[in-house]
């Protein structure tokens, strides 16, 4: 939601699952405020921060664990973007989330995606995304998970989002 001078609220909402962490399901869900950096014809930059409650659903529970947490969360969005042909959208978020409830525990999300405009409505994009917890489950051997290249040819791009062209002023 834009307030004046580029300050917005945010709503947070996820589910996530991941085998090479141990996770069955986390879901968080909460709330933010940032601010809208940079905001141009072909570009934004935006920092976010706020509170999330995380639920975690581990593949094997240890007794005793409180699977219930608050976590403070900071983010930063980059975008880069050309509606001009051939189009091109490079998308980059890297979250940090502080564990408020545990010392000392932390995780991280970076993911960055690209497509771009081969010919005429057929684009060509990938994903990348890294996963960090600083405190994964007893089971899960490290505490990360990387997908470096997922390739994708489609006849459509993979955010087909339209930004309203701003003028600099």
């Amino acid at each position: 939601f834009l307030r004046p001078e580029r300050w917005l609220w945010s709503a947070l909402l996820s589910f996530e699952t991941n085998d090479q962490l141990g996770l069955e399901l986390r879901s968080s869900a909460g709330v933010g405020r940032g601010r809208i950096l940079r905001q141009s014809n072909n570009n934004r930059f935006v920092l976010l921060g706020g509170v999330v409650r995380t639920r975690e659903d581990v593949l094997t529970p240890a007794e005793g664990t409180d699977d219930t947490t608050w976590e403070g969360v900071v983010s930063a969005d980059l975008e880069w973007f050309r509606f001009d042909t051939p189009e091109l959208d490079v998308s980059t978020r890297i979250a940090l989330f502080r564990n408020l409830s545990e010392t000392g525990r932390f995780r991280t999300n970076v993911d960055v995606d690209f497509s771009w405009e081969i010919f005429s409505d057929l684009f060509l994009g990938f994903s990348i995304y890294h996963t960090h917890n600083s405190d994964p489950p007893a089971e899960a051997s490290e505490g990360e998970d990387a997908s470096r290249n997922t390739r994708e040819l489609d006849s459509a791009p993979l955010q087909r989002r339209k930004r309203p062209a701003l003028r600099r002023g």
